[in-house]
């Protein structure tokens, strides 16, 4: 009796139709820059672009303290290309 189970379940599973594969390129297709563009009267659309700075200044010693560089950096929101 199991045994006529399994085989009308493997006979099931083998007629049904495959299912498709999902390719390699597909997934890239799917994630490409090119289907992320909005177009410019979109009101849904939210891009903030923003470029960092980063600088350095050197502080000068004294007699007693040795001089050092100070790390300074800054965020700046920018017009998107």
């Amino acid at each position: 009796m199991k045994r006529k189970g399994l085989l009308i379940g493997l006979v099931l599973v083998s007629i049904a139709a495959p299912a498709q594969a999902l390719t390699w390129q597909e997934v890239l297709d799917a994630v490409s820059k090119e289907s992320y563009n909005f177009p410019h009267q979109a009101t849904n659309k939210s891009v903030a672009c923003t470029k960092h700075i980063r600088w350095e200044e050197y502080v000068e010693g004294s007699g007693r303290h040795k001089g050092y560089v100070r790390h300074q950096y800054k965020k700046m929101r920018i017009p998107c290309p």
